[in-house]
């Protein structure tokens, strides 16, 4: 549409420049043939620019939006991370105390029968 706007205001620019030497009476009619076709264009420019405007803050938001959403895609990777970390530092933490409780009743078994022995003078 832009392309056909264009050519137009051409169009009425020329005719206007070659009824300058006109008599009056043919330059009124151009005049108004020539505000009659800006008033229609201006519609079209209107919406044009509304179109523009309209496809610009899509654009803007589309942008913000796939930020935000990297973002989020990052944070949520960032947490499973933590939440695998954590998963294996209580296993490992469960398997240390099992060996640690084994230890433990090692050691009081151990006791009980150094106790338990008879002593030599």
């Amino acid at each position: 549409m832009a392309s056909t706007t264009s050519k137009v205001v051409r169009i009425l620019l020329t005719a206007a420049l070659n009824l300058a030497d006109k008599s009056p009476e043919v330059r009124s009619d151009a005049r108004q043939a020539t505000l009659v076709v800006a008033f229609l264009l201006e519609d079209d420019i209107t919406d044009t620019i509304s179109d523009a405007l309209a496809e610009a803050v899509a654009s803007k938001t589309h942008g913000l939006l796939e930020e935000a959403a990297g973002k989020l895609d990052a944070s949520s990777a960032f947490l499973t991370a933590t939440d695998v970390k954590q998963v294996e530092t209580t296993l490992t933490l469960k398997s240390v105390s099992s060996q640690l409780e084994n230890v433990a009743t090692s050691l009081d078994a151990l006791a009980t029968k150094l106790t338990g022995s008879p002593q030599r003078s």
